[in-house]
């Protein structure tokens, strides 16, 4: 991955962590994935912003390293809606990988998208998420 956008996902971190708190946290956290009844079944959790595990998600502060694209395997989906920031609309989602102890993270828009090691915290949430939820199939291949 070239310096800018390494840049990029820094600033887009930086950003997260003063959107978030100027917003008082995200109107809308969902971890999706598959039923734990109906495993062929999607299924997402809304997980309100007074929870301790939105803030165990949303917390991208430590140290990372960037990684290449994995081969397919099982993933979950976190997404995040903000309330209107200066006009507009602030989303931020990533897929989270646990047998490869990555994240692609994807900033609004779509505008970057870049693999990197899970933090700590993020590991932590899905330990308790995963007693409610499933990860969805290995892909045939990441879009």
């Amino acid at each position: 991955m070239n310096r800018l956008a390494i840049v990029f996902a820094l600033g887009a971190a930086a950003l997260l962590g003063a959107s978030a708190a100027s917003a008082k946290g995200p109107s809308q956290t969902a971890v999706c994935g598959k039923s734990l009844d109906l495993p062929t079944s999607r299924a997402c959790l809304v997980i309100p912003d007074s929870n301790e595990l939105v803030y165990q998600l949303l917390d991208q502060s430590e140290p990372f390293s960037l990684a290449g694209r994995p081969r397919p395997a099982p993933f979950y989906k976190v997404a995040f809606r903000f309330p209107e920031l200066g006009g507009s609309r602030w989303n931020w989602s990533y897929l989270y990988v646990p047998s490869r102890g990555l994240i692609r993270v994807t900033t609004s828009g779509g505008l970057s998208t870049y693999w990197r090691s899970a933090p700590t915290t993020v590991t932590q949430a899905f330990e308790a998420l995963s007693k409610r939820l499933r990860p969805f199939s290995a892909p045939r291949r990441w879009r």
